[in-house]
């Protein structure tokens, strides 16, 4: 018996590892598609409306984006029907969709007229409409309607709608109200609605929270405008089909489509791939997020910079070893995520800032005293605690970058590919430094330094929170954003603690 233990052992540690791999085989089975009936194309109205209608030209090619349009569209060919979309106002779809030149009219609510000239779907997407106002005070707008209709009729406040466009009841009554009085501007979209606010021919208007979020920022407005909550029930939408456009048996199937999507998490990767980048990208672009970004890859530079004086390096060699750790981990992440172009080619402000870091140190080390220049050669970055801390703050800021680069590369599982782009965008640079500088065999951040970890952990954490999230009804832009600060917040202090208390992670 003991002659045939070792081959004993050896079968029972490939069968384990031939079990673990089915397992994995099957957790990872790509979804089978559904049989598809003969294609139908569906005449389709399209307004922007961002986050869930968005134009967006890639490479000179013109493509529909967002999550009402990539969610319907996939619910409408799991049922066999393709779209072409005519692009044109709200109230000029409703009149096209009566007079049969459109088949649908996506995002509409369900009324009693117009139910005699349409057929509707189930509820496919929920909005909740708030009050953007300009020239207010926010906190003496009301949210209950009706002390809003009164505070708008006492105050004789000019109100801008949608034209056409269905409101909840409660805010319908306000509406008719200003019309009555000639208080009310009827405008063709969104975005003329918030200009009038801007112009002050009008100081309120109502429309879904994320769309009048997306369309401030997109303009630039949210400086002028200001916003306020509503005490009114979230409205549920559907698709709009013309009398006879779909049989019943194909708007079954397109329901059928819309909850089988919900249960199987086909719903959630639309919401995480189509609605988060758009709100959670403007974090990129908020001065504090850029200047914390900036002073890190400087941080990064510094080090690189300091390196390449120490051991005569030209120029070049110095702009290289200052470029690896900020640049060369954000190319290293966007390559694997295949983003397309790269975020340096988008933003190079951080390679401007580092060219600039390195030929002001060159000239400060050739001309400047002994006296001055001694304080700098003996910087250490791996001891001294001002540079420790702006190291601390880099880590928060490329933590959750990472995860919004996986969210606008449509990465999914995001729990796994989110913590994996965070490693190489936070790791990859140094990495490559220790490379150039011929250290392949003592590279400092793989041997017992606690770096890479945190920023694997936190990402990690913010993409599950991610994902639960994405299967919710109505989603609160102020809790998308406070998630995304916590994980910044809570990678800088892990990361100062364990500098403060010098732990090390345990050796293989």
């Amino acid at each position: 018996m003991k002659r045939f233990w070792p081959w004993l052992r050896l079968a029972g540690g490939a069968a384990a590892m031939l079990g673990f791999a089915c397992l994995i085989a099957w957790l990872t089975a790509p979804k089978p598609l559904l049989p598809l009936s003969a294609q139908k194309t569906l005449r389709v109205g399209w307004q922007e409306y961002p986050p869930y209608q968005a134009s967006n030209y890639d490479r000179g090619s013109l493509k529909r984006e967002g999550l009402s349009t990539r969610w319907s569209e996939w619910a409408l060919a799991q049922a066999g029907f393709t779209v072409s979309y005519q692009p044109c106002s709200w109230s000029s779809q409703l009149k096209a969709l009566e007079n049969g030149s459109l088949d649908l009219v996506t995002l509409a609510s369900p009324s009693v007229g117009r139910k005699q000239i349409a057929d509707f779907s189930a509820a496919y997407l929920t909005l909740q409409s708030g009050t953007f106002s300009a020239g207010l005070n926010p906190s003496d707008i009301p949210e209950q309607p009706d002390r809003l209709s009164m505070f708008a009729r006492q105050r004789h406040l000019s109100v801008a709608v949608v034209a056409d466009y269905f409101l909840p009841p409660a805010l319908q009554t306000l509406v008719e109200e200003a019309r009555r009085e000639h208080r009310l501007h009827e405008c063709q979209t969104p975005g003329e609605a918030l200009e009038c606010l801007r112009q002050g021919q009008a100081q309120l208007t109502f429309l879904d929270e994320s769309v009048g979020f997306s369309l401030t920022r997109i303009t630039s407005g949210q400086s002028v405008l200001s916003y306020q909550n509503l005490d009114v029930p979230p409205e549920r939408v559907c698709l709009m089909f013309r009398k006879g456009a779909v049989s019943p048996e194909e708007l079954a199937r397109v329901n059928q489509a819309f909850a089988e999507g919900r249960q199987d998490g086909t719903y959630g990767r639309f919401v995480r791939t189509f609605y988060y980048p758009r709100l959670l990208g403007v974090l990129t672009q908020q001065q504090l997020f850029r200047i914390v970004g900036i002073a890190a890859g400087l941080l990064a530079g510094l080090t690189g910079a300091l390196i390449a004086h120490r051991e005569g390096y030209d120029f070049v060699g110095a702009l290289v070893l200052a470029s690896c750790p900020a640049v060369g981990g954000g190319v290293l992440r966007d390559l694997v995520a295949g983003r397309n172009p790269i975020g340096l080619v988008v933003d190079p402000t951080v390679l401007f800032a580092l060219v600039s870091l390195v030929a002001a140190l060159g000239i400060f080390f050739r001309c400047a005293p002994s006296a001055w220049k001694a304080p700098l050669e003996n910087l250490d970055p791996a001891t001294d605690p001002g540079l420790q801390l702006f190291d601390a703050l880099g880590m928060g800021a490329f933590t959750a970058a990472a995860v919004l680069v996986a969210l606008g590369a449509g990465l999914e599982p995001l729990w796994l590919w989110a913590p994996l782009l965070s490693l190489i965008q936070n790791g990859g640079g140094s990495i490559l430094r220790d490379l150039v500088l011929g250290r392949g065999g003592s590279i400092a951040i793989l041997r017992g330094v606690i770096f890479g970890e945190i920023a694997f952990a936190w990402s990690l954490a913010l993409a599950i929170f991610l994902t639960l999230y994405s299967e919710r009804e109505i989603y609160v832009e102020e809790q998308l954003f406070a998630a995304v600060g916590a994980t910044m917040l809570g990678a800088t202090l892990t990361r100062a603690l364990v500098l403060r208390f010098k732990l090390k992670a345990p050796l293989y």
